[in-house]
């Protein structure tokens, strides 16, 4: 921040940080110091605050993700039971309590666990962006490797500054009017890059979890995990776009994906996006 902002940016940003700490724990004095701090402040002097804070709570967000994954990792190694608040932990709660397996799969037929992909144009965040801070995550796991030689771990750190670095020099969010389009490159980037990873690992650790606790498998049929999306429903207020935009734009990046799913042996895969009634 020092680098990128300036020593009056680092010290604005760290005032306001700890000042708003202290209105959260109830100091009275902490929202005039609040305003006081904020007032006057230019376009460019508050368009650089805005950065530095969306840019540190990216970090720390993705930090605090990275964080979990480490303590997964270590309650699937130190093989001490479920992990309390885990699919694995809740099944045997269930268990506990009289549930058969045949009531359990039934329970689990039953549920039903839909993300919706929001269509909101301030969320059609960069593409670049979202590329990132994939890659600052990824090296923050990588440095959770205990055998990294100390060149190692200098790498990894140059790594992230200079991703932390390229992210704070991205405009989040293009100048132009977003379109249909944009928002369905949104979408497509977290079904390709990150949802097509994780949905069938999740699914897998059900069926494993479900055999492990109840002795029985669980029937494939059980897909708890479906998506939707609003990305093109809602285009009454454009004149420009009509029914037929979001499939033209999504029929070849569709047909990637499914290209990809048919690689995999996986009984579950990937199905097409469900558009909300």
């Amino acid at each position: 921040m020092r680098e990128q902002g300036g020593d009056a940016l680092f010290e604005r940003v760290e005032s306001l940080r700890a000042t708003a700490i202290l209105r959260r724990e109830g100091d009275q004095s902490a929202a005039p110091e609040l305003e006081r701090l904020t007032a006057g402040l230019d376009a460019p002097q508050a368009a650089a605050l805005v950065r530095a804070f969306s840019t540190y709570f990216q970090v720390v967000n993705l930090a605090e993700r990275v964080h979990r994954i480490r303590r997964r990792r270590e309650y699937q190694r130190a093989q001490s039971g479920p992990q309390p608040g885990g699919v694995e932990a809740e099944l045997v709660r269930m268990r506990e309590a009289g549930v058969n397996a045949a009531q359990a799969a039934a329970l689990v037929a039953r549920a039903r666990f839909e993300p919706v992909f929001t269509a909101h144009p301030t969320e059609a965040t960069r593409r670049t962006l979202l590329e990132k801070q994939q890659r600052i995550g990824r090296a923050l796991i990588e440095r959770l490797n205990p055998t990294l030689t100390p060149d190692e771990q200098k790498r990894l750190t140059g790594q992230l500054r200079a991703e932390i670095t390229a992210a704070w020099q991205t405009d989040e969010h293009p100048d132009v009017r977003l379109t249909v389009a944009d928002e369905l490159e949104h979408v497509m980037f977290y079904l390709t890059d990150v949802i097509y990873s994780v949905a069938p690992a999740f699914i897998e650790g059900l069926h494993d979890a479900f055999q492990r606790v109840f002795g029985e498998p669980l029937p494939a049929a059980c897909l708890p995990l479906k998506f939707a999306s609003w990305v093109g429903g809602d285009m009454d207020r454009s004149r420009t776009q009509h029914a037929a935009a979001p499939p033209r734009h999504a029929v070849p990046k569709i047909s990637a994906l499914r290209r990809r799913a048919a690689c995999r042996t996986l009984p579950w895969r990937i199905r097409r996006v469900r558009p909300l009634r």
